[in-house]
């Protein structure tokens, strides 16, 4: 006999027990019928002393719902630690000592905490990580667990058992993994998002002293160029030295090439001003050259492409 059997038959009570464990039943405003409730209480007990966990667990499912009784949460509780259950047994076992369903004896209480204690070190966990995108949602057996950024990971308590983890951002490829954890254990699920074909573009920067350091915040960072494909979207740029830096919001959009020459900071003209800044943008074979001036007086510049072209201001 297993050491989860002998707890549960050691936990059970007999029909004649039935209320027992706690004070007497509660009414329930919906035409309680204690006598079917007995009776299925009495076959449940009989499949729990059998080791047939999932019949007991759903006939005290019944017994419960028609009469709540105690006794039959309890053995409920016991059952549901059976089919490794145990988040569910584990709440079942916490609304016991908390007086949902009556009264307990000093005595009772002890085996019911002595249980809850048992159970808990038996759940299982997921420890998700994720790479390669923000704003990742995850979920767990199709339940939304949480949103996590590139580089970041959460925890999710769960029933030992296989288990389905879902991952989804804007313009990355959605990723689903199965994974197997056993009872008490940690199940790493590592992740890395892959961007959808269809909503990547280029995003080139270059330092025109050639030197100075250019960066794709939270990205990738270089010294004199850098290039990457990126989910389309928005993306803070950024050119620094000894002197400072300075940085830029700029877009980037999908089957679509952009570059950025970006002067870095002097020392003479302080850590940080904007000065010029030029850009192409290149959509298919066609390059278009659009001049980005500074200052408050700053005319919008006119391009024969896409026509007027909004400047950016310090």
């Amino acid at each position: 006999m297993t050491r989860l059997r002998a707890i549960g038959l050691i936990a059970l009570l007999g029909v004649a027990e039935l209320g027992a464990l706690g004070a007497a039943p509660r009414a329930r405003a919906d035409e309680p019928n204690p006598e079917r409730a007995r009776a299925l209480f009495g076959r449940a007990t009989q499949a729990l002393q059998a080791g047939r966990f999932a019949e007991a667990r759903d006939l005290l499912r019944q017994s419960l719902a028609l009469f709540p009784m105690a006794a039959t949460a309890f053995n409920l509780a016991v059952a549901l630690r059976g089919t490794g259950e145990t988040l569910e047994a584990t709440a079942l076992f916490e609304r016991l000592l908390g007086g949902e369903h009556g009264a307990l004896t000093a005595d009772r209480r002890a085996e019911i905490a002595e249980l809850l204690r048992a159970t808990r070190s038996e759940i299982a966990t997921l420890r998700v990580e994720v790479e390669g995108a923000r704003r990742v949602d995850v979920r767990v057996d199709g339940e939304l667990v949480g949103t996590i950024d590139d580089g970041g990971r959460l925890r999710r308590r769960v029933d030992a058992g296989r288990h389905v983890v879902l991952a989804s951002a804007e313009g990355m490829v959605t990723i689903e993994e199965r994974v197997s954890v056993e009872r008490g254990r940690v199940a790493r699920v590592a992740l890395r998002m892959q961007p959808r074909p269809d909503a990547i573009g280029t995003l080139s920067l270059a330092a025109a002293d050639g030197e100075s350091d250019v960066e794709i915040v939270g990205v990738a960072r270089a010294a004199g160029r850098l290039e990457r494909r990126l989910v389309a979207g928005e993306y803070t740029v950024r050119v620094s030295n000894a002197h400072g830096r300075r940085e830029q919001r700029v877009i980037v959009h999908a089957g679509r090439a952009i570059r950025w020459t970006l002067e870095p900071p002097e020392a003479a003209l302080g850590p940080w001003p904007w000065v010029a800044i030029g850009a192409a943008v290149v959509v298919g074979a066609t390059a278009v050259t659009v001049l980005v001036a500074t200052g408050s007086d700053a005319e919008p510049v006119v391009d024969p492409v896409f026509g007027l072209v909004e400047t950016l201001r310090p």
